[in-house]
C-alpha cells in the first residue's frame, strides 16, 4: 500500500484527515511514523537544527 508513496506526484496528493497525514488510497501515517523512519535513517532534520 505504501509503494505509490515513492512517486513524488502521488506523494504530493497528501492531505490531513482529523490531524493524520493521509492519501487517496486510504494510507494513513501517524506523525510519529515518518519521524521514526527518518530519524533511523539519519535523514531527519529537526527545525531548530535547520536554522542554526
Amino acid at each position: 500500500m505504501t509503494r505509490p508513496l515513492a512517486d513524488p506526484t502521488y506523494l504530493a496528493r497528501a492531505f490531513l484527515e482529523v490531524g493524520v497525514l493521509a492519501w487517496p488510497n486510504d494510507v494513513e501515517l501517524s506523525p510519529a511514523s515518518p519521524d521514526r523512519r527518518l530519524d533511523a535513517s539519519g535523514a531527519l532534520v529537526r527545525a531548530e537544527a535547520a536554522y542554526r
